[in-house]
């Protein structure tokens, strides 16, 4: 009687399963390198107290702007069949996406400390999907509040607890301003409305012009989709975050998810997307997309910084221009946002999203918070009170859970 045959079917299954298990790895060390870069913008004005918070978003985005450059030749041919409607747009996003956005969280972090301003920002993820779902239920459907409000209530708790946590901190200092401290929350909350607009505003012009299915991530009422990162501007050429919105593992060249919709304010809200066929004529990618707002950046960024030093020079600040006190820290602090933060950082993220399901990269934003807050406390010098260990957990146990809701189609009128 012949042996019966050997299966051979478990050698290859288990090859498979390493395989994916070491992708996997991969991509979520892609995810906490982005996380670590995008980190570094909450802690720039720390560094430079001494530093307008202008200044510092002016001299971020000068520097990114020029990182565009190169990138913008290389990408010349597509970038020419833009039209001017494009460039307006592409400017609007710049603007508020980049720099007013710095502008007020560097502004909030000077005057709250890097605490309760990077918890603020923390729920990008979350505002961004209510707002998106808000505006948008009939399209993309609603998301479903009674299954949402245990995130929402994990959230306000944890940054109760954090900002609980840094009055006891003022009122034990007979120094403290606490009028300084409520501005600097403010200033958060504006930080916070800029990059809610940005990504919702940057998907329309993405499902209109791209067409791709990821455009239509990026502004969907899914909270699972990335909607945050710092890499606001880039794709290919920057993104960059956040944002974003890198939910997509589409692994085409133009796979360029700005990051950050999820969230990386700094992160800064492209989608990766493969080429396909356009709505309006030309080949317009979302990569194009991003570089084009880069480079309307540094015009932006350049007249911010001139404006700031003829304002100063004629208001007789004696702050030291054009540079400030200390110029090789400053330049290396603009060139390493610039560079890391708002570039290489979103180059990790989207590298990310190539290799890990949606459902995963969503909840992997939680490495920039996490990194944001880390870099405060050693700076502070100290191990964080437990009031706030237990806020920052309840924060990312919040945007956990809501990046777990999916939206429910919505009920045509008169079905």
């Amino acid at each position: 009687m012949a042996p019966a045959p050997r299966r051979r079917g478990r050698a290859p299954s288990i090859r498979g399963s390493f395989v994916t298990l070491w992708i996997m790895s991969i991509g979520t060390l892609f995810a906490l390198a982005a996380g670590l870069m995008w980190g570094l913008v909450f802690v720039a004005p720390l560094l430079l107290p001494e530093y307008p918070a202008a200044l510092l978003s002016f001299g971020r985005y000068l520097a990114f702007g020029l990182i565009c450059v190169p990138l913008a030749w290389l990408d010349r041919a597509r970038l020419a069949q833009l039209r001017r409607a494009d460039w307006i747009e592409a400017t609007k996003l710049a603007l508020v996406g980049n720099l007013v956005y710095y502008l007020l969280l560097a502004s909030s972090i000077q005057r709250a400390g890097g605490a309760l301003p990077t918890m603020i920002i923390g729920t990008l993820p979350v505002v961004i999907a209510i707002s998106s779902n808000l505006r948008d239920h009939q399209r993309d459907g609603r998301l479903p509040w009674l299954r949402l409000a245990p995130s929402l209530l994990l959230i306000g708790a944890g940054i109760a607890l954090v900002n609980h946590a840094e009055l006891a901190l003022l009122r034990a200092d007979p120094q403290a301003d606490l009028g300084r401290y409520a501005s600097g929350a403010l200033l958060a909350l504006g930080a916070l409305a800029c990059w809610t607009w940005y990504p919702l505003r940057n998907a329309d012009w993405l499902r209109a012009n791209v067409g791709a299915p990821g455009a239509t991530a990026a502004a969907s009422g899914s909270t699972g989709s990335q909607a945050r990162t710092d890499a606001k501007a880039n794709g290919n050429t920057n993104t960059n975050t956040n944002t974003n919105t890198n939910t997509n593992s589409n692994t085409n060249a133009d796979a360029d998810a700005d990051a950050k919709v999820n969230g990386n304010p700094d992160a800064d809200a492209n989608v990766d997307s493969a080429s396909t066929p356009q709505p309006r004529g030309g080949e317009r990618s979302s990569s194009t997309w991003a570089t084009a707002q880069g480079l309307a950046t540094l015009p932006l960024a350049l007249a911010g910084c001139l404006g700031w030093w003829a304002w100063s020079a004629a208001s007789a600040d004696p702050f030291p221009l054009p540079l400030g006190p200390r110029p090789a820290a400053f330049v290396a602090l603009a060139l390493t946002l610039g560079l890391f933060a708002s570039w290489l950082g979103t180059l990790c993220w989207n590298q990310a999203s190539q290799r890990l399901p949606t459902a995963l990269v969503g909840q992997l934003i939680v490495f920039e918070t996490l990194s944001a807050l880390s870099y405060a406390f050693v700076l502070r010098g100290r191990i964080p009170e437990p009031p706030t260990l237990a806020g920052i957990a309840l924060l990312v146990g919040g945007v956990l859970w809501a990046l777990r809701v999916r939206p429910e189609p919505a009920v045509a009128h008169g079905a």
